[in-house]
């Protein structure tokens, strides 16, 4: 269907222009899950983030949900949910029917599919953008391909607010020693 074809590129042309708007992760990260939820409809968006010492990952940013509820959920990676094994393996993993699934672990009873997607650049992986369905078979193959290229812009962008925090950092430590100096 070629409206809906336009109305997804519309909408990821939207969201980049949102994630190229600023390099503050959470307003990205609250404006990037806002517009998803809103376009497409997806009962909830969330975004996890691996913590590296811990190997789990937490869950930064969500909407459709509450979000202090959800901050003290932790998922080990490979063991905890479907998000846990597209931490282990890197991959998309689409779930359909979650009644089906033993990796889901059972939440909003009224959730029926799921889609998750890595969130990386080259090897390097940062976490997951994880989007509930309430309805069963909730995901076709436009709907995949577009969040796909999604979870890709999305972990430029973290990628990008990463090295700027970075060289902010950098910077101020530069500072400290000329100040010393």
């Amino acid at each position: 269907d070629s409206l809906a074809k336009i109305r997804q590129l519309t909408t990821l042309y939207e969201i980049g222009k949102t994630l190229s708007s600023t390099l503050d992760l959470d307003d990205l990260f609250k404006k990037a899950l806002e517009l998803l939820k809103d376009r497409f409809g997806y009962a909830a968006c969330s975004i996890l983030l691996l913590d590296k010492a811990r190997d789990e990952l937490y869950i930064k940013q969500v909407s459709g949900r509450d979000l202090e509820e959800a901050r003290k959920l932790r998922f080990r990676v490979g063991i905890d949910g479907i998000v846990g094994w597209v931490a282990r393996t890197g991959e998309l993993v689409y779930v359909p029917d979650v009644s089906k699934d033993s990796r889901y672990i059972r939440g909003d009873p009224s959730i029926k599919s799921e889609a998750a997607f890595p969130l990386k650049v080259r090897d390097q992986f940062f976490g997951v953008l994880n989007i509930e369905s309430n309805d069963l078979y909730g995901f076709d193959e436009e709907d995949l391909k577009t969040l796909s290229s999604f979870a890709s812009q999305m972990s430029i962008s973290i990628e990008n607010a990463q090295l700027f925090c970075d060289l902010k950092q950098t910077l101020h430590e530069l500072r400290q020693a000329q100040d010393q100096v």
